[in-house]
């Protein structure tokens, strides 16, 4: 039996505040709401709700005495808020399960618009940060066009290795923006808008002025027993086991997985 714990902000009226007081009244806003067992896969599920206290380290802390007061021995934390915060919670099947709903969603607009992901090209901005590591990864087994910017030249220099030796790609390495040239869709960790049309923003809290097309959430139809029939890719790789040798690709299909969902903000995209 996997126990997970899934973890949600509460509410979509944000705060941020960190304080002592604060601490106290967002520990009674943090509470569960429901649970689980989908007997297919051998889950239990508490779903968690926390206040949506946007504050960093309010924000880990809330997540923390979540995890503390609800977890049992060998408990899978699936936090789905705040990504750029969630992501140091998350194993490392989670986050491949992730960048692969990060990858698959670019498939299926690309699709749309006539290109492949084979002959896109893609710009990962910031390409040398963590929470890039997967997605780039996820991006070289098929994609042969990746630019990365960055300004660390020796973390590049080391991914460019990397991504060589075990994919067989090639990455072009660019170290100022305003060398960046017409790309088909850009991944990007930062705060900031782009002059290109599509854009997979990974910090689900910024919102571009500019119109586009553009995405920062996706979900998951599972096919199982459960009061919830759209999931995240973070909750789905805490019920999912890993096997290795296997590709994501190959257990989303051996599990009748389909990739449902592709929205910005909660608003599904018109593609």
């Amino acid at each position: 039996m996997r126990n997970l714990i899934s973890i949600r902000l509460k509410g979509k009226d944000t705060y941020c505040k960190f304080s002592r007081v604060g601490r106290i009244i967002d520990g009674f806003k943090t509470k569960c709401t429901s649970q689980e067992l989908i007997k297919e896969v051998g889950a239990q599920i508490k779903y968690i709700d926390i206040p949506a206290n946007i504050n960093d380290e309010a924000y880990k802390y809330n997540i923390i005495r979540a995890s503390k007061r609800y977890s049992t021995k060998n408990s899978i934390l699936c936090p789905c808020g705040i990504r750029i915060y969630d992501y140091q919670f998350l194993s490392d099947f989670q986050k491949r399960m992730f960048a692969f709903s990060v990858v698959e969603s670019m498939r299926i607009v690309l699709l749309k618009s006539g290109k492949s992901l084979k002959k896109a090209e893609i710009l990962v901005d910031d390409g040398c940060k963590n929470e890039n590591k997967f997605i780039i990864e996820e991006l070289a087994k098929e994609a042969r066009n990746i630019v990365i910017l960055t300004k660390d030249i020796t973390k590049s220099e080391k991914l460019r290795e990397f991504i060589i030796y075990n994919y067989g790609a090639t990455l072009e390495i660019l170290y100022r923006e305003d060398d960046i040239g017409e790309v088909d869709f850009i991944i990007s960790s930062e705060q900031k808008e782009y002059n290109c049309q599509r854009v997979w923003y990974l910090n689900n809290l910024y919102s571009p002025n500019k119109q586009g097309l553009f995405i920062n959430e996706t979900a998951f139809k599972i096919p199982w027993d459960s009061k919830i029939k759209l999931i995240s890719p973070e909750l789905l790789g805490g019920i999912i086991k890993d096997v290795k040798k296997i590709e994501i690709k190959d257990l989303i299909r051996k599990n009748n997985i389909i990739l449902e969902e592709i929205s910005f903000n909660s608003k599904d995209i018109v593609i």
